[in-house]
């Protein structure tokens, strides 16, 4: 991939040298981990009401079906999807990738700081 041939001439590493570290030591984020940012970053919006009003009522928090005491009220419920085309959408895959970052980072209400952090944290998640 083109990607990692950048890397390695960035770092002026040998053209087989493995690119894990040089990612994380270079501070860049790969295309999955760039998607992941930019889903977790609508969903902050979402979650802080500062996206446009077309979009107020897109998830449902998993507090408005239980009603009990659990763990997960603060979570945002996923949607069914019976085809590909439905399941990688915004609608299913954002409230799964919001659900999957820790709590501490999901109450940062200050956006740039969010993003901050959550580039922090998905560059050493898979350390």
């Amino acid at each position: 991939m083109y990607c990692k041939k950048v890397v390695r001439l960035i770092a002026g590493s040998p053209y087989n040298s493995h690119t894990k570290q040089l990612f994380i030591e270079l501070g860049i984020l790969k295309i999955a981990q760039i998607k992941q940012l930019q889903i977790n970053e609508f969903m902050h919006r979402y979650t802080y009401n500062t996206l446009p009003s077309s979009h107020a009522n897109f998830y449902s928090l998993a507090s408005d079906i239980h009603s009990h005491n659990t763990r997960i009220l603060a979570s945002y419920r996923s949607e069914f999807a019976r085809t590909n085309t439905r399941k990688f959408s915004i609608r299913c895959v954002g409230p799964e990738e919001w659900n999957r970052i820790p709590q501490d980072l999901r109450s940062i209400s200050n956006l740039k700081l969010f993003k901050h952090q959550l580039r922090i944290w998905i560059i050493h998640q898979n350390d």
